[in-house]
C-alpha cells in the first residue's frame, strides 16, 4: 500500500472519529443535564477527550507523512507515537476528573429522570463507539498508524464504558437506588485512567528507542538464518520505531576475498528480502570482511 494511500485512509478515519465524538459528546452532554446523571455526564467528557484525540490523530497523520528535512533527516513519523502520548495523558486527565466529580456526587446524591430514555442512548452510543472503533482499528492495522490506534482505543473504552452506564442505569430503575449511579461512574473513571495509562506507556517505549516488537524481531532474524546458510553471518543487529516506519540495522561480514559490487549485490538481497517481512522498513547494512572481534 502506498503512502498516499496511507494517508488518506488514515486522514479519512481520523475524520470519521472526529465527527462520531463531536455527535456523542452533544448527545450524552445533553441527555446528562436532562436527567442529571452523573454516569452520562461522565461519558461526555470521554467522549469530549475523544474528539480531542481524534482532531490530534488528524494532525499528526498529516505531520507525520511531510518528507525528510534537514532539521528531520530522519523523517517526521514519531510525531503519530507523540500525539498518543498527549492522547493517553488527555484520557487519564479526564479519568481523573470524572472519577473525582463522581466522588462529589456520591456524598451529596442526586436524582435521576427519564431513565428509559437515557438507557436508550446510551445503548445507541455504545453501538455507534464500537463500530467506530473496530473501523479505526482496522485502519490502524493496515496504514500502521500510532495516532489511529490510540484513538480507537479511545473509542474502544468509551463503548464499554457506555455499555456499563447502560447496566447501572438498568440497576437503578430496577432496584431504586440512585447511588448505583456515582458508583458506576467512579467505576467508569478509573477504568478511563487504566486505558489512558496504557497507552502513554505504550508510546512512551517509541519515543524511548525501545526494539522493535518481538515478532518482528523473530522475522528478522529468521531472514538472516536462511543467508548465514550461505555462508553469511551477522550481529549488532538493532531495530526501532518510528510511528509506522522501521528503522533496521546491523552487520553483515563477507568472505574476505568478496569484492564491493559483490558486497553490494549481498546486502541489496537482504535487505529485500527483509523489506518483504517488515514492511516500511528502513534497512542499514554495515559489509564487513572479517568476523567482529577480529
Amino acid at each position: 500500500m502506498s503512502n498516499v494511500t496511507n494517508l488518506r485512509r488514515a486522514s479519512r478515519a481520523a475524520g470519521l472519529s472526529a465527527s462520531a465524538s463531536f455527535a456523542l459528546m452533544i448527545a450524552k452532554l445533553t441527555l446528562g443535564v436532562v436527567t442529571g446523571s452523573v454516569a452520562i455526564l461522565s461519558e461526555a467528557v470521554h467522549s469530549a477527550t475523544d474528539l480531542i484525540a481524534a482532531l490530534i490523530a488528524f494532525w499528526a497523520i498529516r505531520a507525520a507523512a511531510k518528507p525528510p528535512d534537514r532539521q528531520h533527516p530522519y523523517g517526521h513519523e514519531r510525531t503519530e507515537n507523540l500525539a498518543a502520548l498527549l492522547e493517553g495523558a488527555l484520557v487519564v486527565a479526564a479519568g481523573l476528573l470524572v472519577t473525582v466529580e463522581s466522588a462529589q456526587r456520591l456524598q451529596h446524591g442526586g436524582t435521576i429522570e427519564h431513565l428509559g430514555l437515557a438507557i436508550a442512548v446510551m445503548s445507541v452510543s455504545a453501538l455507534v463507539s464500537l463500530t467506530v472503533a473496530l473501523h479505526l482499528r482496522r485502519a490502524a492495522r493496515l496504514t500502521q498508524s500510532a495516532a489511529l490506534a490510540g484513538d480507537a482505543l479511545n473509542l474502544q473504552t468509551d463503548a464499554v464504558m457506555a455499555a456499563a452506564v447502560v447496566g447501572g442505569l438498568v440497576a437503578v430503575a430496577a432496584t431504586g437506588w440512585g447511588i448505583l449511579d456515582p458508583l458506576i461512574a467512579i467505576v467508569v473513571g478509573l477504568v478511563i485512567c487504566a486505558a489512558g495509562a496504557r497507552l502513554c506507556w505504550t508510546s512512551a517505549q517509541v519515543l524511548v528507542d525501545s526494539n522493535l516488537p518481538e515478532s518482528e524481531i523473530t522475522k528478522v532474524e529468521a531472514v538472516l538464518a536462511r543467508f548465514e546458510a550461505e555462508g553469511l553471518s551477522f550481529h549488532k543487529l538493532r531495530g526501532r520505531r518510528a510511528g509506522a516506519k522501521r528503522h533496521i540495522d546491523l552487520h553483515m561480514v563477507v568472505a574476505p576475498e568478496t569484492t564491493v559490487r559483490q558486497g553490494h549485490i549481498l546486502s541489496g538481497r537482504v535487505k529485500g528480502d527483509l523489506v518483504a517481512v517488515v514492511p516500511n522498513a528502513e534497512v542499514l547494512i554495515h559489509v564487513e570482511d572479517h568476523g567482529p572481534g577480529s
